[in-house]
């Protein structure tokens, strides 16, 4: 058994990834990998602890709407821009704090 194979059996899809990429010289691609598995265990616990229909998050309840031969785009993009429709009104109504507080932080002195 080679060197390289020893490795890769013992580690994980999430740990061969980054290994790939640390060999590759990527430093970027190690970083969205690494990315890419914290927000997909978070995704995963939200999908394994709710239950019911009223515990789901917005991700969960999203991706729910895959079947397994068919894909609801259309209820898909309206849940998508009904979720993001409250943070960017949010962002609308408090933009002038919000620019203020930036400024006000990256004035040295």
């Amino acid at each position: 058994m080679k060197f390289y194979e020893a490795v890769f059996n013992t580690l994980s899809v999430a740990g061969i990834t980054m290994a790939v990429c640390v060999m590759l010289g990527s430093i970027t691609g190690y970083a969205l990998a690494r990315l890419n598995f914290k927000w997909g265990i978070y995704f995963l616990f939200a999908m394994i602890f709710s239950s019911t229909r009223r515990s789901k998050t917005v991700p969960v309840a999203l991706a729910d709407m895959i079947g397994k031969y068919s894909i609801r785009y259309g209820d898909m993009t309206a849940g998508a821009v009904i979720a993001a429709l409250f943070p960017v009104v949010l962002a609308l109504i408090f933009q002038k704090y919000l620019v203020k507080s930036l400024t006000a932080g990256g004035i040295k002195g």
